[in-house]
């Protein structure tokens, strides 16, 4: 027995079952967004000699994150919102698999992590950690800026309000071009709504504007360039003391007691009407009263009242009807006058007359005193990062238009234009820069007070890189100094072209990419570029019937010389290159935009009348060449066109007609007058030919035969000569 029992002591006892003894994670990526959907990889090593059965992956804090979804192959997942339990697999040793979690990141963490857990079991059984680093840095979601918008114009402010997608700070950067130069000071409020006044501006001045945000993690966001166009100084003087009584009643000089009068409204006016009503009140004073006036823009302009019964005494009734209103939002108020000069006012009561939709009108864009010409097609040529005014009417009523260009072909953004009304004028304006090049289109989005909305194409704008300098060798960019020269007509002589009276500088010295800036009025040109070490370029002569920009591309060339030992001695030279100009194949593959659809259809019906009080049809011009053409006379390209109308209009054998677009026969008719010119036109003050006929530019000629059917559409000023090549045949 003892033997047997010391041989069973020495025979091996049997194995026990071994535990997990380690295993590594890795986990991708390290970093997340927060506020997005976010597949994490972790990849587990087994280091033990049993197999892996079970593994629980969750986050150490669920708030951070929450699970979605779990896979891996071979695996059944099991996912509640903290994180995925995987079981009745098999990941041996040594190898490595990868599991998938389908996350929502829910907040911005410097550090965050995941806890991993393994077991031999599948039961989870004695489950061990796997060690490795399983930290995710999670990052604040960029800051996103929308809704910029514009209010609140001036002469010398503009109230600037915008949004952003998290709690951010506000500032505005602002100047005359670009750079800007100049900025508000920084509201270090976190907020989601955002208005900053900018102020201390010029007036009738282009400005470029920026706004931006950073939140609470230092993220920044700055929003594209704008532009605006401050207010021109009202020359309306808005006068509140009253001398001299109208009525008949005399006012004191000096006043002998203060009280001033009631006033009020009985009618109740609605808020929007085809036009306003017969609005009747009363007025009350301790003394007397001595005039009732009532004022349609809040007060800057008074008329007396209608009708007035009772002035001179203490009680007054008093009526009137504001008559020739067009569209728009109207300020009503009234005020009474006592014989001692004190003023007792209404409340405002705003008004808005709606006939019509907001309807824009013919434009044109200018630079300076150069008006950018379109093509016979409608398009026009221009420049990246030129700043250019456009100018537009517009009826309806219009309180806000907005002009967006639109780049054919790309899926970026519109760039957003606020234009401005004049008070003066009536007239639309802003300013607008293109920061790429390439084919736009530009379209108006009009609004009137009664909330009516429209939105209309404009012009095609086919916008050049610009022109550059370059080493003739290298073909590298070069800094250089390019001076433009102009034939003067009368002298016959070449001078420095004045390019400070067209907005542009001249001479000009390129950018680091070599790049300058020309757009040029017609004439005969041609141009010097300098650049150390470099021989000095002379172009050839160059002409443009139009306004165009210059897309020459320059190459000096290094200059020659003498050597003697360290002592270089450089040749003096001169290269001549010849240079182009915008208009060739890229700007004829533009098409003209709806007009061209018109040709070779009927002439669209209308009734207008003439400036000599006659209904007019497009029937009246049957059997004769017909000449359409649509111009403004605040237009300075349609009062170019004008006096070749004139003479073609006396010719018996052709139906010449312009026809004012957005403007009345009385204003046509002065103008026509003042100008010395015999030229009856038809008048389309309500623009219900705008869209019929598609008139952007002005002016735009149709040219219709002798069946009323529409041969050719031509944009631009034309001389006799070329208007009675088209009107040949028809």
């Amino acid at each position: 027995m003892a033997v047997a029992g010391l041989l069973i002591a020495l025979l091996p006892s049997p194995k026990a079952q071994a535990g997990l003894e380690s295993c590594l994670v890795t986990i991708s990526p390290t970093t997340a967004e927060a506020g997005t959907d976010t597949s994490f990889n972790f990849d587990i090593t087994n280091n033990s000699t049993e197999s892996i059965r079970w593994i629980d992956i969750r986050a150490v804090n669920p708030a951070d994150f929450t699970v979605q979804s779990g896979s891996a192959t071979g695996w059944s997942p099991y996912v509640d919102a903290d994180g995925v339990n995987f079981r009745f697999g098999n990941l041996p040793s040594p190898y490595n698999q990868g599991f998938v979690l389908g996350t929502t990141v829910n907040q911005a963490a410097s550090s965050s992590s995941w806890s991993v857990r393994a077991s031999d079991s599948s039961s989870g059984a004695d489950p061990i950690t796997c060690s490795g680093d399983t930290g995710i840095e999670i990052t604040a979601p960029p800051v996103v800026i929308s809704n910029v918008s514009l209010s609140g114009l001036t002469e010398s402010s503009v109230n600037v309000s915008w949004n952003t997608s998290s709690p951010a700070t506000a500032q505005v950067n602002y100047g005359l071009t670009n750079g800007y130069g100049s900025q508000t000071a920084i509201d270090n409020s976190l907020t989601l709504s955002h208005q900053v006044t900018v102020s201390g501006l010029s007036p009738n001045t282009g400005y470029h504007l920026q706004v931006v945000s950073t939140d609470a993690s230092d993220n920044r966001a700055e929003s594209s360039d704008m532009t605006f166009l401050t207010a021109a100084k009202s020359s309306s003087k808005v006068t509140n003391t009253v001398f001299i009584g109208s009525s008949g009643v005399a006012l004191l000089d000096k006043p002998i007691e203060k009280v001033p009068p009631t006033v009020s409204m009985t009618t109740a006016l609605p808020r929007v009407v085809k036009s306003i009503p017969k609005v009747r009140g009363v007025a009350d004073d301790n003394e007397a009263l001595a005039r009732l006036e009532y004022s349609t823009d809040g007060g800057k302009n008074w008329l007396p009242v209608d009708e007035a019964k009772g002035l001179g005494g203490k009680h007054a009734t008093y009526s009137f009807t504001p008559l020739n209103l067009d569209d728009g939002n109207y300020d009503i108020v009234v005020r009474a006058i006592d014989t001692s000069a004190n003023i007792g006012t209404t409340s405002v009561v705003t008004v808005v007359i709606d006939r019509l939709p907001p309807l824009v009108g013919g434009n044109i864009l200018s630079l300076g005193p150069q008006v950018l010409a379109p093509d016979s097609k409608g398009t026009i040529a221009s420049l990246v990062g030129i700043d250019q005014k456009v100018t537009l009417s517009s009826v309806g009523g219009s309180t806000a238009i907005e002009l967006n260009a639109l780049r054919v072909g790309s899926k970026s953004q519109a760039q957003s234009f606020s234009l401005t009304k004049s008070v003066d004028t009536g007239l639309w304006s802003g300013i607008i820069s293109f920061t790429e090049p390439g084919k736009y289109n530009l379209i108006a989005e009009s609004v009137d007070g009664a909330e009516n909305r429209t939105s209309r194409t404009l012009n095609t704008v086919y916008v050049y890189s610009p022109a550059h300098t370059i080493d003739q060798t290298t073909l590298r960019p070069l800094v250089s100094t390019v001076t433009l020269y102009y034939l003067e007509p009368d002298s016959r002589g070449w001078v420095v072209w004045d390019g400070a009276s067209y907005g542009q500088a001249n001479p000009q010295k390129s950018n680091k990419r070599g790049e300058f800036t020309l757009l040029l009025p017609p004439g005969k040109y041609y141009l010097k570029a300098t650049a150390a070490g470099h021989e000095t370029l002379i172009s050839s002569i160059f002409e443009t019937k139009q306004s165009k920009p210059l897309t020459a591309s320059l190459a000096l060339k290094p200059l020659g010389g003498l050597s003697i030992g360290s002592l270089h001695i450089p040749w003096p030279s001169f290269a001549v290159q010849s240079v182009t100009v915008a208009g060739g194949s890229e700007l004829n593959k533009q098409q003209s935009s709806g007009q061209g659809t018109l040709v070779g259809q009927q002439a669209p019906d209308f009734a207008l009348n003439s400036t000599e009080s006659r209904l007019v049809h497009p029937a009246d011009f049957l059997g004769r060449p017909t000449l359409l053409t649509f111009g403004a006379t605040w237009s300075p390209t349609t009062a170019e066109q004008l006096a070749v109308l004139a003479k073609l209009q006396t010719n018996k054998e052709l139906n010449i007609v312009p026809i004012a677009l957005q403007e009345n026969a009385p204003k046509v008719r002065a103008y026509t007058d003042i100008a010395g010119l015999k030229l009856n036109w038809l008048v389309d003050p309500d623009s219900t030919l705008s869209n019929s006929y598609g008139v952007q530019s002005l002016p735009t000629h149709f040219f219709v035969d002798r069946r009323g059917v529409i041969r050719q559409v031509v944009v631009g000023v034309l001389s006799k000569e070329q208007l009675l090549n088209y009107l040949v045949g028809l």
